[in-house]
């Protein structure tokens, strides 16, 4: 399958069912883009590239007050001219969501970093919920963006899609669910073949809750 075959498809997976409990969130890496990343000009899978979503990486778990929390780190290498665009970022919130440690960063050629202000990040209204709006500051050809944040709600019975591939080619897209062992779920996948989760379990104490076993599943594509 060529690159532009590559761009164009959108994998999707939807989680369905009531979550309980969930352990703690697994930490992300920040800002650690090594020298070959900087120096990269394109890439062998579409030669045509205006940018390559090094990583999108997401998490999805409850906590002890039953609350859905969700975090995502998302990095993009920019190519062109024509890729600059992916510096303007959106994030969807429902009415009940809240959003907390957002942040946002340029890495340079150079090695530099020039980090977004939280005065420089906007509220958009919408019929249903908003949305958070920025310019990641000083994005430039060459560069490495990132982004990450995270989004307490309530909503528990549905989870919002997740996509595998966007408009420009993804080499890495990670999806870990924590849920209670046992737990009755459906996934569904649409648009492109995405492989079965790996499947682990392991023990939570609690002083509250006590011992609970805890199912974790990761998708990659």
């Amino acid at each position: 399958m060529g690159g532009n075959d590559m761009r164009s498809i959108i994998a999707q997976i939807l989680v369905l069912g009531l979550l309980f409990y969930a352990g703690p969130l697994l930490a992300q890496e920040w800002g650690d883009v090594s020298e070959e990343i900087l120096g990269m000009t394109g890439i062998p899978e579409d030669s045509e590239a205006d940018a390559v979503i090094l990583f999108d990486k997401g998490t999805i778990a409850i906590t002890l007050r039953f609350q859905l929390v969700i975090q995502r780190h998302t990095r993009i290498k920019i190519l062109t001219e024509r890729g600059l665009k992916y510096g303007d970022v959106s994030i969807y919130l429902g009415s009940d969501d809240e959003i907390d440690e957002l942040r946002a960063q340029t890495i340079l050629p150079n090695g530099k970093k020039v980090t977004l202000s939280k005065k420089d990040i906007f509220t958009k209204k919408r019929r249903s919920g908003s949305e958070k709006v920025f310019a990641i500051p000083g994005v430039e050809v060459g560069a490495v963006i990132e982004y990450a944040y995270e989004i307490t709600s309530r909503r528990l019975t549905f989870l919002a899609p997740w996509q595998f591939q966007h408009g420009v080619f993804t080499k890495l897209s990670e999806l870990i669910l924590i849920i209670p062992e046992g737990f009755d779920y459906r996934a569904f996948a649409s648009n492109a073949y995405v492989p079965d989760p790996q499947r682990e379990s392991f023990q939570i104490a609690d002083p509250q809750m006590g011992t609970s076993f805890v199912g974790r599943f990761v998708w990659r594509a």
